[in-house]
């Protein structure tokens, strides 16, 4: 089992560290699109009618260049490698833990999880995607704040900065484990719990948990059923 995991994991982050070079312009045409309005008041400009897409890639060249396409890469990098190698990691592993052969097929499911064979594609596909999204969902949030100053014209600010800005810690830069340091907001006089900056990072989770159950459990289940029809053709 585990060396199937780590072959998976490896794999991914070789796969995932590549398409990032071809997805990350798609992605950040995305994030402006999507937070125009937003960019437009960051500027105090009053937007009537938002860009289309090729409107917007073509603002984007005129302000930043043609590498201003890759703003906040480095970010995009880091959580489509890493993203894509726990995720394959995580499916692998619990494909053999549920009971697939070193053949690639699928045994009878362990006694503790008596699940239907047909569902554990669909099991194992909405886990991986779930696991895989929870541990890497702040290094998107970060890297989409961080578009979006860029895109809005801002002054650009690091990863470390930003992070901690979302968490808001009420001691400057220090992150020192100091009894103030237990709450957290961006009011000094009405500070919050920590648990409330962190969950600002995590804001939106819930959604994008229903949508990855869904898309990632159905894309292994059809793959699994596809994969099988043709391997059994006469």
């Amino acid at each position: 089992m585990y060396d199937a995991a780590f072959a998976g994991g490896i794999s991914g982050a070789l796969s995932g560290s590549l398409i990032s070079f071809g997805s990350a312009p798609f992605e950040l045409v995305k994030v402006r699109r999507q937070l125009e309005y937003s960019i437009a008041a960051t500027k105090g400009v009053q937007l009537f009618k938002p860009p289309n897409t090729v409107e917007a890639v073509r603002d984007i060249v005129r302000a930043h260049g043609i590498s201003g396409l890759y703003l906040g890469f480095r970010l995009h990098f880091l959580r489509d490698t890493m993203g894509t190698a726990l995720y394959f990691f995580a499916y692998d592993a619990l494909r053999h833990l549920l009971g697939r052969q070193r053949s690639g097929e699928q045994g009878s499911t362990p006694h503790w999880l008596p699940i239907p064979v047909s569902l554990i594609p669909f099991f194992c596909g909405s886990f991986a995607g779930v696991a895989s999204w929870s541990l890497i969902y702040p290094v998107d949030v970060v890297k989409t704040k961080i578009q979006q100053r860029a895109l809005a014209g801002n002054p650009p600010r690091g990863a470390w900065e930003t992070l901690h800005r979302l968490v808001r810690g009420m001691a400057g830069s220090s992150l020192s484990f100091r009894p103030k340091l237990l709450n957290v907001g961006p009011d000094p006089n009405d500070p919050k719990p920590v648990f409330a900056g962190i969950a600002r990072i995590y804001r939106g989770l819930g959604i994008s948990a229903v949508r990855t159950i869904t898309t990632h459990g159905l894309l292994w289940t059809f793959f699994d059923f596809t994969s099988h029809y043709i391997d059994h053709l006469t």
